[in-house]
This record gives structure tokens, sequence and C-alpha cells, in this order.
């Protein structure tokens, strides 16, 4: 092995350090590509879906095991009560109306913030208490 000229030093260190990028970064690209092909196929990979949507029964599991215990795949499909009110800020946005004007709009008319749409998965939320937010930029 190369001898460091300085003291305390390791020069293998760089060299682990340049592999250790090269390993995260394919890492990386297989995420990315999973992800693509997940969504070509219309597959959810999980979390929660975004406001407007819910999830849906797709097909039984590709892999025959989680098929036999019956797990089956779920996509995402439209959600009837929030789908109409994505589309009004999509419209309005559309029209040039501010995010301000949108969210106040939006409360005046008595519409559930997404945290509120769905107390379930919003626990800490549930007393009624989600708004329309009005953040600024950097927050």
């Amino acid at each position: 092995m190369y001898r460091c000229r300085h003291r305390g030093s390791s020069c293998a260190q760089p060299r682990r350090s340049a592999l250790g990028l090269q390993k995260a970064a394919l890492l990386g690209l297989g995420l990315i590509a999973m992800a693509s092909q997940a969504a070509i196929e219309g597959r959810f990979l999980g979390g929660r879906p975004p406001y407007g949507y819910q999830l849906v029964d797709a097909d039984p599991h590709p892999n025959p095991g989680k098929a036999a215990t019956g797990q089956r795949l779920h996509k995402l499909g439209p959600d009837a009560t929030a789908a109409p009110i994505v589309v009004r800020i999509f419209q309005e946005y559309a029209d040039g109306f501010g995010l301000k004007r949108i969210a106040s709009g939006l409360k005046a008319d008595g519409v559930p913030s997404p945290a509120a749409h769905d107390p379930g998965r919003n626990p800490y939320r549930a007393n009624g208490h989600g708004k329309w937010a009005r953040r600024r930029s950097g927050q």
C-alpha cells in the first residue's frame, strides 16, 4: 500500500469515497428507473396518494408468492369528493388568480382543506383546524 507523506492521514480514504459516490449514483439511477417503469405500468409504489386521488385495486401482484397470499397492486384513481376541488384550483390558477385568492375562495365556500378532507390519515388535525395554507416562499 502507498504510504502518505502526511502524518495521520490515509490516502485510501479518497478512493473509497469516490467509489462510494459512484455506487450511490448507480443506486439512484436504478431507483429512478424502477419508479419510472412503475409509473409507465400504472402502478402506485406507496405512500400517501396526492390530494384529489385515492388508491384503487388494480391487478393481482405480479410476484407469484405475494399473489398467493392475496396481495394486490394498487393504482391511483380520482377521489369523487376532492377531484372537483383540484379541477377548480387549476382552473382558477389558469384564469390568473393568485394562491392567496384561491385559498380565500376555498375557505369562504367552506371547502375542507386536504388535512380535514381525510381526518383518518390526519389525526392531529381531526379537530377541524385544517386550513388552506397560504405559505410564504422559503417556509
